[in-house]
């Protein structure tokens, strides 16, 4: 087997082998018995089925980690009518650092974020107080802020806290290009056009786009 055979030819080769294999497992054996393999197919090692088995697992994983890393997730949990309830939503944000360099942290941002029929909008002010780490990668710190949540009928602003530990925009690799806040936060409700107050706890992964 030469070396000079490119990884992407090695990978269709092994996919191919691996498709021929499972016909009998599924009733499709081809029409055409007289179907050639190429050479180089016919003797296929180790190596080539453990690249055609990393690119069946690597390219979903990657693909969901982009779809994480783009729109972001929280869990919540709502304190409503004397009882707490589960809840759920994707966003993402954009951010401004004030700094130049292409590694950087969020001063101020504007969060998005929808999901459970609901939709809300926060402002959030930054405190980036502890590096983690060299090369100013990662930080421990804190946001505080107000913002207005819409749902079908009503709307109604709040209060909103952070705890983080979160990465520097502009990261390239394990897709933490955004900015991403890993941490906790507190949300509360004043008492709004008859509706009552109430708090609500979040565990999420923020994402922002930071200038």
């Amino acid at each position: 087997m030469s070396n000079g055979r490119s990884i992407g030819s090695k990978i269709r080769e092994a996919l191919l082998l691996l498709a021929l294999a499972s016909c009998p497992l599924w009733g499709r054996v081809p029409a055409d018995s007289t179907v050639q393999l190429p050479d180089s197919a016919r003797w296929i090692g180790a190596e080539e089925i453990a690249l055609a088995l990393f690119a069946y697992t690597l390219v979903p994983v990657w693909l969901a980690i982009g779809a994480a890393s783009l729109v972001s997730p929280t869990v919540s949990l709502e304190s409503s009518q004397q009882r707490w309830r589960w809840g759920y939503s994707l966003g993402a944000g954009i951010g401004w650092s004030g700094n130049p360099g292409p590694l950087r942290f969020s001063r101020l941002r504007l969060q998005g974020e929808a999901g459970g029929g609901r939709m809300s909008t926060t402002l959030l002010a930054d405190w980036n107080a502890l590096p983690i780490g060299t090369g100013e990668l990662f930080c421990l710190g804190a946001s505080g802020g107000i913002g207005w949540q819409y749902s079908s009928g009503s709307e109604r602003p709040f209060a909103h806290v952070e705890l983080w530990l979160r990465n520097a925009m502009g990261i390239w690799y394990l897709g933490l290009f955004p900015q991403h806040s890993l941490g906790l936060r507190c949300r509360y409700f004043p008492a709004h056009r008859g509706q009552p107050s109430k708090w609500q706890l979040g565990f999420g992964w923020w994402a922002t786009f930071v200038w």
